[in-house]
């Protein structure tokens, strides 16, 4: 957060590219996360509407979306 105020004068941030990607590596780690758990829950049989191959698909994890 001190780089926030470092930078508040119009400087460009020097540390702004290295923060979004770590955000996203983050969220990526959750959609990971979410899926694993997902994955889960369909071996103990609690899942109702989706697939866990469904559900890689729908966040674009899958090997399909990775070729194009």
């Amino acid at each position: 957060m001190r780089a926030e105020y470092d930078f508040s004068q119009g400087k460009k941030d020097p540390y702004g590219n290295l923060r979004r990607s770590d955000i996203e590596e983050l969220e990526n780690l959750a959609d990971l996360k979410e899926i694993a758990d997902y994955e889960e829950r369909e071996r103990r049989g609690e899942t109702e509407y989706y697939s866990a191959k469904e559900v890689w698909h729908m966040l674009g994890l899958d090997a399909e979306n990775h070729e194009k």
